[in-house]
């Protein structure tokens, strides 16, 4: 088996992308880059070649593949020349700020011909890979409503170097585009990626303006609903701030034969006019880095696609201009 060489862009998450490149047989970590000086240096292996910026390790032609962990705004420049250069992407969450530089993405993924993949790691848990499996095979029936809830307590708002997070410019959205990206992707999977067809969505500021400034323009919290054409529904909420007694996460499925909860991990099975929990199988599962080495050793799709990643923010777009408008809002999420 060649040696995967790889590159890791972004030294934030991006510590948590090298920590599992080095846990796979036969795959190298050659190089790292981050604008920070301090933390590159800090943070890089002596053995490894380091850069100031993700142009000089996306030109580097040592490289096979790389992990992009920086800012949302800057996904879509740092992906388009890795794939001129000729290298598979795994890219963090979301696909891009807008949906507009997630399609160029998208382009340049499919122009590659390279492996691309949005690390969307809730779709990788036991609880995921088990449901999405029932869902395959039928057992669950016909899924059709899905409701998610991730609150944290104020303190709970993000910041990062520069407080990118909470500056809309650079971030493209808050909470919701945030938290709400994985939440939202975890419910659409785990009813079988049905497509869009309408959305109704709220969004607040009530924390982050007092405990942070002027400069935070972004959402704490966000909740609302997508139908699919389908006629199945997804409802959510998810709040970088909230008052509540500790930090909240569920996630439910309702199928006609079988529901689950992924959090916390309960299966159970319709038995004529009650219900009855299921034990739940061992299952063996990977990382999302795993399967983006794998899905490129093997030649293989990934289970996250480019489509979806994009399809993702054409849904949180369309919840962003229903709370702006006060008005459900159509979704047309058709790649050409």
């Amino acid at each position: 088996m060649n040696t995967l060489k790889v590159g890791v862009i972004g030294l934030g998450i991006g510590q948590s992308h090298i920590e599992k490149y080095k846990q796979l047989a036969a795959v190298e970590l050659v190089a790292v880059a981050d604008a920070n000086a301090e933390r590159l240096a800090s943070n890089a292996d002596a053995r490894v070649r380091r850069y100031s910026s993700y142009e000089e390790l996306c030109d580097d032609p040592d490289i096979d593949a790389v992990s992009i962990c920086l800012p949302t705004f800057l996904h879509e420049p740092a992906a388009v020349r890795a794939f001129k250069k000729g290298k598979h992407v795994l890219c963090e969450k979301p696909l891009a700020h807008t949906a507009a530089a997630g399609e160029r993405i998208v382009a340049a993924a499919r122009a590659s011909g390279k492996k691309f993949m949005m690390n969307l790691h809730l779709r990788f848990t036991p609880a995921s890979t088990y449901i999405h499996a029932l869902l395959e095979s039928g057992e669950l029936g016909e899924v059709y409503y899905s409701f998610s809830s991730y609150l944290r307590q104020p303190r709970g708002i993000p910041t990062g170097i520069g407080g990118w997070f909470y500056k809309k410019a650079q971030s493209g959205g808050g909470a919701l585009l945030d938290n709400g990206v994985h939440l939202i992707d975890q419910q659409w999977y785990l009813m079988g990626c049905p497509k869009p067809a309408e959305a109704m969505g709220q969004t607040y500021n009530k924390f982050g303006s007092e405990l942070i400034g002027k400069e935070f323009d972004v959402e704490d919290f966000a909740t609302g609903m997508i139908r699919f054409e389908n006629g199945a529904a997804l409802l959510f909420e998810n709040a970088w701030a909230s008052v509540v007694q500790e930090p909240t996460h569920l996630l439910r499925v309702l199928g006609t034969k079988m529901g689950a909860t992924a959090q916390p991990f309960i299966v159970t099975r319709r038995h004529g006019g009650d219900c009855e929990q299921v034990k739940p199988e061992a299952i063996k599962t990977e990382n999302p880095v795993e399967h983006f080495v794998r899905c490129i050793r093997e030649d293989q799709n990934p289970i996250v696609t480019p489509e979806q990643g994009w399809t993702l923010l054409k849904m949180i777009e369309a919840l962003y201009r229903s709370a702006a408008s006060g008005k459900s809002q159509r979704i047309r999420a058709t790649l050409t």
